[in-house]
């Protein structure tokens, strides 16, 4: 290699450590990025909202079959301890440690819009 020669950095890593680590204030509105790069991270951030609103969604519907069984229960002249005991185990079980272990679904659950339908019974 000569020493006119450049090396292209087209590792993402390498390129997200070097960008992490820059003195961006010292070098104020004169800092430009390569637009690739840019265009690479814009694509990354707008993934990983995509995965965080789907992920949200299927949190909000946990929540709303929890809040309609609750309800339930309680219009059913009382509420069933054992029953909600039984689905806050369940739901501790199954418990979600990372947004991407979201797309199992339990066997009697499914994430289409039959889910806020009010009539389960």
């Amino acid at each position: 290699m000569g020493g006119n020669e450049s090396i292209a950095l087209n590792d993402p890593d390498i390129v997200a450590e070097i960008v992490r680590n820059l003195p961006v204030k010292e070098f104020g509105k004169h800092l430009k990025i390569n637009r690739l790069w840019y265009n690479y991270c814009k694509a990354e951030l707008w993934k990983r909202h995509k995965e965080a609103e789907e992920a949200y969604d299927k949190v909000a519907n946990i929540c709303k079959k929890a809040e309609r069984a609750y309800w339930q229960n309680c219009a059913d002249g009382g509420i069933n301890l054992d029953k909600l005991t039984d689905e806050i185990e369940k739901v501790i079980r199954e418990k979600y440690t990372r947004f991407g272990e979201m797309d199992r679904d339990t066997p009697d659950d499914s994430d289409d819009e039959s889910d806020d339908s009010d009539d389960e019974k």
